[in-house]
């Protein structure tokens, strides 16, 4: 969520497309998880990240839920290439089917050696979802392609 809600405190540009890259061995936290750890504030979708990039909140406020994330990556526009191991693909893979079109996932080698090949299939995924919109008048002729 802090990727999702910091991006001025991050500093990207406004007009770029923005991809996250998630790579980890291990699923996901979610709302509730949070609960063992007596965080009992469900979380507020607020930038917590103090002037040296760290989380300041994360003994303050629950995981987002799922719900949560989906809603901000659709408002926000940002994709995100979940590349992880053999062990956690099956969960990856079925929040995917719930995001589908603003996810991908694929299989990181024990090595990370397909790390490279991962982000260009999810780049690829995620062009081919893009849309196009210009104000030129109508006498102008524009022709979007994409490769």
């Amino acid at each position: 969520m802090q990727i999702l809600v910091c991006r001025d405190e991050i500093g990207w540009n406004e007009k770029t497309r923005k991809i996250i890259v998630f790579s980890t061995d291990g699923p996901m936290h979610f709302a509730g998880d949070g609960l063992l750890a007596g965080l009992v504030h469900k979380n507020d979708k607020r930038c917590h990240l103090n002037e040296n990039g760290d989380y300041m909140a994360s003994l303050q406020y629950d995981y987002p839920s799922l719900e949560e994330i989906y809603r901000e990556l659709l408002r926000t526009k940002i994709s995100v290439i979940f590349a992880v191991t053999s062990e956690v693909i099956y969960h990856y893979d079925q929040m995917h089917e719930i995001m589908e079109e603003m996810t991908s996932v694929g299989q990181l080698a024990a090595d990370s050696s397909n790390i490279l090949q991962l982000v260009e299939h999810g780049f690829t995924e995620a062009v081919k979802r893009a849309q196009f919109q210009d104000d030129a008048p109508d006498y102008i002729r524009i022709e979007y392609r994409s490769k």
